[in-house]
This record gives structure tokens, C-alpha cells and sequence, in this order.
């Protein structure tokens, strides 16, 4: 069969629109007319051609596209360095040619696309964690979505609350990727994410002295009838105790009209913000009452373990000194699988000669290495549930040290 991957021109991105429909119908309201359809399929072709950094891609056999995939270059806060992150999104097959290995396909081209480009590290969002996780891609940082009535947010102050709009397009993205550059995961962004968001959400923000320091993005959602809304907050963004204490007073004074506040969050310390955290699910186990749902959603995944260790050379790893040898088993991408001999003096990374000799060796497949690098799951916790190997437990809390980083990773790029 003559298969073949390659990017998609304006005129096949009318084909993958309509197979992206198939494969995730849940996405698109009922009312999703023909019209609004070919809106989308200009808006993905204009970025197709104007943004470098995003690019669809479609796999074809005997000239006929059977599925496809946008690549996308993100740059991420990695721990306490920045670097190059691939994004994979909307990998889709058609209807009649799935359990033909075409999203398997499409995956191996990816991963090869962004080694190529120097990229070390992969996100996604799956629709099926065991499908990525034999491919290699590690759980990231759960989600938690609290349902809370507006009285029991704290109320202070919202002098400083504004309503924002595309005038302050500029100063939203300085606060946003001010954010980004002191949170381990997170993305940043362009003015084109920025006038998304805008368009998309009301938006009030933190503003003083010139400056956003905090936002929040939110839709409302209607319930039983038109006087009972909830709201729901997907974007929740501040740099200070103050930004946040006054946009929480602005959800605080919508309790005569507003049902619940719901607010997904990566934060597990929410809670301690509200005078009663219960959700409105009120489930109750042993001797605890529900207060949030939790949802595990993004997955990460090292193409080049080697390249990773380079690209983090300034990153303190614990200020461990030790020479650990790190196996790692990868049957999906054999280039990255095997063994190699990590120095770490005073915390800084070098991999050196794998002849050489080495105190430690551990050893794991390369989805529960990628969750640990990332600091979603620390190495002693990953030992203890069988998921890793160490050949002397002398060195088992100095290794987890290597790993460990003050906050797991947080994002809400949603791709």
C-alpha cells in the first residue's frame, strides 16, 4: 500500500475537519451548523499557513486521508529552566478505517518530527490513557473541579476588578507569562491565545499601578431556568495574595443571582479558601463529605532521555552528588530505550561514558520515568508500588531526591 504522512494543504483541511467531527463528536453543540462549520475550517487553515509553531498533518493511503493530527512547538516553564515542548492534539481516524494502525502511525511520525527538531519532551491530552500509556506517555498532574456556593468564597475588597477587554490584550499576556515563568508546566503564550481567550470568556482582571497581576475567565451556564446560573471558571490566574483575595470578593458578591462557582484547578489546596468546601454532591465516605471532583487528564512523555539530562544542565537535581545508571525500558520508540550513566555533582546533571563506573542503578519503563522527571510521582513512591527498580535501598531516599521538585506541574493549555 502506498501510505504516506504529510501536511495538510487548505482544500484536504475540509477532509479532516469532517473526520475530526466523527472521531470527537462530544465536542460540538447540536446545533454545530454547516455554516459554523466552514467557519472552522477557514480559521484552521489561516493558522495552518500563519503560524509557524502549529501545523496539521494527515495520513493518507493511495491518495485518500484516513486521519491526521496538528504538531504543535510549545515553549514550558521545565522546573526551574525553560525548553521546547511538542504538543500533540486532535489525533483522529476515520470512522471505517479504524484498528488499522493509523493513530499508531501517526504517533510514530510525530515522535519523529519533534526529535528532529531538537524536542526532548511530549504532551498530550488522551482520550484513552492505557492507548498512550503503551506508547509510552506517563499520567501528569490531576485535575480538581470544585462546586461551591458564592457566600463561601472570601470577601475582601474589588477595588482594583476590571472588566478587560482587547485594549488590554498586552498586559493580560505580560501577566500570564510572568505566571508561566514561575510555575513548573505551564505553557506560554501568544497574543493570538490571548484575543482567543478574549473572545471566548468574560474576562475580569487584577489591575494596579499600569499592571494585571490576576485574572479570571468564565462562561455562565444556565440550569433549570433562566434566573438559576452557575458560573464555571476555566482560567483562574494571579501573581499575588491580593489579586487573588479581590477577584475571589468578585465571585463572593454574585450570591444573589449565582447558584455554584465551579473552578477547575490543579491547586489541591483550594479548599482552605472557602468557609464550607463541601460540593454540591454532598457524597459522603467513611468519615469524609465530598468537596471536589478529580480528573486525570494530561500525559508527558520523554523522546530523548539523553537530550533531556542536556537540556536540564542548569537545573538543580537535589543537590545530589552521586553516578546513577538509568534504565529505561521503551518498546515504542527503540532509539530511546536502554541504559545510560548520569554524574550528578552538587545537583548538576552530566551524562557521561556509559562504561564508567556508577554507586546506583534504577530502572522503570519510560511512561512512569516521564511521570517522575516531571514531578508528578516521586521515585520512592514508584519503588513502592513495584513500578521501579533500585539496586541498592541504601541509596533509595537520595535518588528520590534527584527527582523531587516543590510543586507538581500545572497547566491549563488545553490543545
Amino acid at each position: 500500500m502506498n501510505d504516506e504522512i504529510r501536511r495538510l494543504t487548505d482544500e484536504e483541511l475540509g477532509e479532516f475537519v469532517e473526520i475530526w467531527l466523527s472521531a470527537y463528536p462530544g465536542l460540538m453543540p447540536d446545533d454545530f451548523t454547516e455554516e459554523r462549520k466552514d467557519k472552522l475550517k477557514e480559521r484552521w487553515a489561516q493558522t495552518n499557513n500563519d503560524v509557524d509553531t502549529m501545523n496539521w498533518y494527515g495520513y493518507f493511503r493511495e491518495g485518500k486521508l484516513l486521519g491526521g493530527m496538528i504538531l504543535i512547538d510549545y515553549i514550558m516553564t521545565f522546573i526551574s529552566i525553560t525548553t521546547q515542548v511538542g504538543g500533540i492534539a486532535s489525533v483522529c481516524v476515520d470512522l471505517i478505517h479504524k484498528k488499522e494502525h493509523v493513530a499508531k502511525k501517526l504517533m510514530v511520525f510525530s515522535h519523529e518530527y519533534f526529535i528532529k527538531k531538537g524536542i526532548c519532551l511530549t504532551a498530550l491530552y488522551p482520550f484513552r490513557h492505557d492507548f498512550y500509556a503503551q506508547m509510552g506517555y506517563g499520567l501528569g498532574k490531576k485535575m480538581n473541579q470544585y462546586s461551591f456556593e458564592p457566600k463561601n468564597a472570601p470577601k475582601t475588597s474589588k477595588q482594583n476588578v476590571t472588566y478587560l477587554d482587547s485594549s488590554d490584550i498586552n498586559l493580560l499576556l505580560d501577566c500570564f507569562n510572568r505566571y508561566t515563568s514561575q510555575t513548573h508546566g505551564m505553557f506560554y503564550r501568544n497574543e493570538r491565545n490571548n484575543q482567543r481567550l478574549l473572545n471566548s470568556y468574560k474576562v475580569v482582571g487584577y489591575k494596579k499601578d499600569g499592571k494585571i497581576q490576576g485574572y479570571m475567565a468564565f462562561k455562565f451556564k444556565k440550569l433549570d431556568n433562566f434566573i438559576k446560573n452557575n458560573i464555571i471558571i476555566d482560567e483562574l490566574i494571579y501573581e499575588t495574595p491580593e489579586a487573588l483575595s479581590e477577584l475571589l470578593t468578585f465571585v463572593h458578591i454574585q450570591d444573589d443571582q449565582i447558584h455554584r462557582i465551579v473552578l477547575a484547578t490543579q491547586d489541591d489546596h483550594f479548599q482552605y479558601l472557602l468557609t464550607d468546601p463541601r460540593s454540591e454532591g454532598n457524597g459522603f465516605f467513611l468519615t469524609s463529605q465530598e468537596s471536589n471532583l478529580q480528573g486525570v487528564g494530561i500525559m508527558y512523555r520523554v523522546i530523548n532521555t539523553q537530550g533531556l539530562f542536556n537540556v536540564l544542565k542548569e537545573h538543580n537535581f537535589g543537590g545530589q552528588t552521586l553516578n546513577l545508571k538509568l534504565s529505561i525500558t521503551d518498546s515504542f520508540l527503540p532509539e530511546n530505550d536502554g541504559s545510560l550513566i548520569v554524574n550528578f555533582s552538587n545537583g548538576e546533571a552530566k551524562v557521561v561514558n556509559t562504561t564508567e563506573s556508577y554507586d546506583v542503578e534504577i530502572k522503570m519503563n519510560v511512561a512512569n520515568f516521564s511521570s517522575m522527571i516531571m514531578g508528578v510521582i516521586p521515585f520512592k513512591k514508584l519503588y513502592n508500588y513495584g513500578l521501579a527498580d533500585i539496586s541498592d535501598q541504601k541509596y533509595l531516599e537520595r535518588v528520590n531526591a534527584l527527582f523531587l521538585t516543590e510543586t507538581p506541574p500545572k497547566t491549563i493549555e488545553q490543545f
